[in-house]
């Protein structure tokens, strides 16, 4: 289970890794995903179903660091997010 907690949305992916799965993605459109590893990266894979494009998201952690590199359709963003302690 991966938890993404923002104060505007909050989504919560259930998954086992290299099973496809149909759901909601974080951007509310319909989509058959799929979680694996790939060494020390965690690969999201979203085929969209209907409406929207696909889309990757890899996701690496590097000490308190996660760095997030999306890509849809030729469109990548680079996202940053820190640990920190409670």
């Amino acid at each position: 289970t991966m938890a993404f907690v923002c104060p505007v949305k909050s989504h919560y992916a259930h998954f086992k890794l290299g099973l496809a799965y149909e759901g909601v993605a974080f951007d509310g459109r319909q989509a058959i995903t799929k979680f694996e590893l790939d060494g020390q990266k965690l690969i999201q894979t979203d085929t969209a179903v209907g409406y929207g494009e696909d889309s990757t998201i890899e996701a690496t952690v590097n000490g308190k660091f996660l760095t997030c590199v999306e890509d849809c359709n030729g469109v990548k963003a680079i996202s940053v997010y820190e640990k920190v302690q409670k």
